[in-house]
């Protein structure tokens, strides 16, 4: 009876074990799909971050690097991207920019620009637009993430600020045309001045610009003229078109009154949709047309 009994439990721990070896065999299987899963999401992740069209890193709380796409090694460290591996520390990564000339011609030495580069790193969240020497221009967006580590994303300025230059170009050399008209003009946006040239200033009994920029046009335009001066402007800013002249008058700074033909017409200015006004004084052919009449 006692051997029987020391073969059934002998059967019971044999079991015990099947069944245990068979949880551990499932258990090692479910580690491997998660582990599968897991690398699979992984390389779905580094995938979707190679697409991206801005350069991005993932620095660990170590501040080495763990994860970062082609744009970032060949675009923020275009002069040592063979450098870009994972594992590397931020700082090595400024050190390699610095060895390999990135910063050569830039206007700060080299240890200023690595130390303004690594304060932008620790200073965080940190924004930045920086111009290369090359003439590229990137803007550096980083945060801390919740574990402590950094992450950081780099976009392309370069085509936005070649075409503010232009912008800016374009309407300086607007300017300086208007300037040298003989005709008075003006251009308001949302009603107020921002830009008069000299013979405006002449027109309006200004000593300077600064007297009219910034004042609502319509406080020089009498009352009765102000309703078809309201109307050309919505037809001129709707229609982004030119309208023909009309005699109008103006109010000038010491309250009197100074009869213009205007021209009206639709310009950008600074950006934005603007009502540019162009005033010819014709005081002197109202009196003769008066004397002949």
């Amino acid at each position: 009876m006692g051997e029987e009994t020391k073969a059934s439990e002998i059967d019971q721990l044999k079991a015990q074990i099947a069944v245990l070896e068979t949880e551990q065999l499932r258990a090692q299987e479910k580690i491997k799909r998660l582990e599968a899963e897991h690398s699979q999401s992984e390389q779905r992740l580094r995938e979707a971050i190679d697409t991206m069209s801005e350069g991005f890193a993932l620095f660990d709380a170590d501040d080495r690097l763990q994860i970062f796409n082609k744009r970032y090694a060949e675009d923020v460290w275009s002069t040592c991207p063979e450098e870009v591996q994972i594992g590397r520390s931020f700082d090595e990564l400024v050190d390699a920019a610095m060895q390999s000339g990135m910063w050569d011609g830039a206007e700060l030495s080299r240890d200023e620009i690595a130390k303004k580069a690594r304060e932008r790193h620790k200073n965080l969240p940190s924004v930045s637009e920086i111009c290369y020497p090359s003439g590229r221009w990137k803007r550096q967006s980083k945060k801390r993430t919740r574990e402590g580590g950094v992450v950081g994303v780099y976009s392309d300025l370069t085509e936005i600020k070649q075409r503010e230059e232009r912008l800016r170009y374009s309407e300086n050399l607007h300017r300086e045309l208007l300037e040298t008209l003989p005709d008075a003009v003006i251009i308001h946006i949302a009603e107020k001045i921002v830009f008069v040239n000299a013979a405006a200033v002449r027109l309006f009994g200004a000593e300077t610009a600064d007297q009219l920029i910034g004042k609502d046009s319509l406080s020089f335009i009498p009352d009765k003229d102000r309703a078809l001066q309201i109307k050309r402007r919505k037809v001129v800013l709707k229609k982004h078109d030119q309208l023909d002249p009309v005699e109008q008058r103006r109010i000038r700074l010491d309250g009197s009154i100074v009869d213009v033909e205007t021209v009206a017409t639709f310009i950008e200015w600074e950006g934005e949709a603007a009502f540019l006004g162009v005033l010819r004084d014709i005081t002197a052919r109202k009196e003769a047309e008066e004397a002949y009449a």
